[in-house]
């Protein structure tokens, strides 16, 4: 493999880890508009992020937003 196709094949991971984070962060967002979180929506969540087999920095910060609003008592779990 180049070091061309190193770099396309790195780029298209990223896109699609981009994309990915992007489905999470919607999926979060819904349970914050909703102010509710049912344990279907919480195992989404948690498949979404260990999809992979590792926990980035973004997504990471994406479950602290949720835990922060569930704690303050911003969203109920069902």
């Amino acid at each position: 493999m180049s070091g061309k196709d190193v770099r396309e094949s790195s780029q298209n991971a990223n896109s699609q880890d981009a994309a990915e984070l992007e489905k999470l962060k919607a999926r979060v967002d819904r349970a914050i508009v909703d102010a509710r979180l049912s344990r279907e929506e919480r195992d989404d969540i948690m498949r979404r992020i260990y999809a992979d087999g590792r926990v980035s920095v973004e997504e990471c910060e994406v479950l602290r937003l949720l835990q922060n609003k569930i704690w303050e008592g911003e969203i109920q779990i069902d």
